[in-house]
């Protein structure tokens, strides 16, 4: 009974206190009904039915239609910003990696170097062997901790925003009106009591993925 009572109240977008209030019945008696504790007067039974016809209008309805323009446009431009964001990121994360790329190439270089040293000086400077052993280890510490794996790392990054790039231009050009919830199906129809929005155009994970890599 009290799942039932949650669905349709959450349905019509109000909580208990704002229900209790356009049905004038008090808080405590609504939660009792919800229960299935308590009647609720006629006159609020009455009330709470013709707000639900009222809600199955909704799809229909001329002012969510103007409304859902309205926030077309205000849509856009938070989509926008996204991407300004997203490209700005790109620019920054392939500077980034052509740097990283660079230095990890010359302490390659340098470890090569040293080694070869290490072999070369073996009997013809030995008293350098301890400060090769030295430089060796400490190159070879570095390119572990800011190495190909770091690289990698980063090229993941830029692929993802490179992706979310595609989406977000997508939503750009083709906006959703915030109305395929209702479109989709209609939460008071016996066999559909749940509401569920069909997916929207932006894949949410990746979008999560990108803002926690940043």
């Amino acid at each position: 009974m009290k799942a039932k009572k949650e669905r349709i109240r959450d349905s019509l977008g109000l909580t208990q206190e704002e229900l209790s209030l356009l049905l004038e019945v008090g808080h405590s008696r609504l939660a009792l009904h919800e229960l299935g504790a308590r009647q609720i007067p006629f006159t609020a039974t009455q009330r709470l039915a013709d707000m639900l016809q009222v809600a199955k209008t909704a799809v229909t309805s001329v002012f969510l239609k103007s409304r859902a323009a309205e926030q077309v446009v205000k849509h856009k431009t938070y989509f926008e910003k996204l991407l300004k964001d997203n490209q700005y990121h790109q620019v920054r994360i392939a500077r980034l990696l052509a740097s990283l790329a660079q230095k990890y190439q010359s302490k390659l270089i340098a470890l090569h170097l040293v080694n070869q040293l290490g072999i070369d000086w073996k009997e013809k400077a030995p008293h350098h062997l301890t400060y090769l052993g030295a430089l060796k280890n400490g190159l070879i510490r570095l390119l572990d901790k800011k190495g190909h794996s770091q690289i990698v790392h980063y090229q993941i990054k830029l692929q993802l925003l490179k992706e979310e790039e595609k989406l977000l231009q997508a939503e750009i050009d083709s906006p959703s009106t915030g109305l395929e919830c209702l479109e989709t199906r209609n939460p008071l129809t016996p066999e559909n009591e749940t509401l569920y929005c069909s997916p929207t155009t932006i894949p949410i994970k990746i979008i999560q993925h990108s803002a926690k890599s940043m």
